[in-house]
């Protein structure tokens, strides 16, 4: 397999392998340095009952040497290439990358999802307030349930996740962990309920809808309530004041026909008054 790789003096002129071996060796040094911080403080703090499950530490400390051990021999291979392989670079090239880079990669990999999967068993205690594990908290106000399924095998702290949702801890009651939660659960507040967990979800998610259904009702009444409160107080609308100022010109314009006539009239009496008495001399005079 001709990879176009030579040697140029002592190392290969490809530093693919070479900065791959960088790459593992720095983001297993990252996951290192989380790892240390978050049980540095989950360490520190304040608790009734702690637990910490060394030998899953020990095992992903154990992979994550491992990978940076692998990134440094390849860099030390790639370094001395020729010395370990005199004439086959491309030898040399396939066994930096593929014997040792890859396998370091896989391992960075087992490390990172162990940490993320494995995350609440790291370390597990009971505080006053709050149940701490390794980077995370939840406190006691938000379990809802302490559920020992004994189907399943499994002890599970159920706890609210914002106003609809149910999430939960579990631990299995084989594993050393798993005794020391079952032990000391009731410090959350919450007896342990000896059920299936999945019909003690069921219950929750029942009961949850109810709740749910009840304030949606009594949010709505407040709202037409308010609405009722804000009709009658509000200013008459433009629309209500147009129809008003339309009513008054209205009644205005009946009531000035009526004046006009009481104005005319008056005049004609009078003319006839006058001519009546304008005619009566005259019939005085002819006699």
């Amino acid at each position: 397999m001709n990879l176009l790789v030579n040697y140029v003096g002592n190392k290969l002129d490809n530093a693919s392998a070479l900065w791959m071996g960088f790459i593992v060796i720095g983001i297993t040094t990252l996951l290192f340095i989380i790892l240390g911080t978050y049980f540095f403080k989950f360490k520190k703090k304040k608790v009734v009952k702690s637990y910490t499950n060394k030998s899953l530490i020990i095992s992903v400390s154990i992979v994550g040497f491992l990978a940076i051990a692998l990134g440094i021999v390849a860099v030390i291979l790639f370094f001395n290439a020729f010395t370990i392989f005199p004439d086959k670079p491309d030898h040399a090239y396939n066994v930096i990358l593929f014997g040792i880079i890859f396998p370091a990669l896989g391992m960075v990999i087992v490390m990172f999802t162990l940490m993320i999967i494995c995350a609440h068993l790291f370390g597990v205690a009971f505080s006053e307030n709050n149940f701490e594990l390794v980077g995370e908290l939840l406190p006691y106000s938000k379990i809802v349930a302490v559920v020992d399924d004994n189907k399943t095998g499994i002890v599970a702290l159920v706890y609210r996740q914002g106003r609809s949702n149910f999430k939960s801890y579990k631990f299995r009651k084989s594993t050393v962990v798993g005794q020391f939660v079952l032990e000391n659960a009731e410090l959350t507040g919450q007896k342990i309920r000896v059920e299936s967990l999945a019909l003690v979800n069921s219950e929750l998610d029942a009961a949850n809808t109810t709740m749910l259904a009840s304030e949606n009702k009594a949010d709505a009444e407040r709202v037409l309530i308010k609405e009722e409160t804000i009709n009658e107080d509000a200013p008459k609308s433009l629309k209500d004041k147009k129809v008003e100022q339309t009513e008054k010109a209205l009644k205005a314009k009946k009531v000035e026909p009526t004046e006009k006539t009481a104005k005319t009239t008056k005049p004609k009496t009078s003319t006839s008054t006058v001519k009546k008495t304008k005619k009566e001399p005259e019939s005085e005079d002819s006699k």
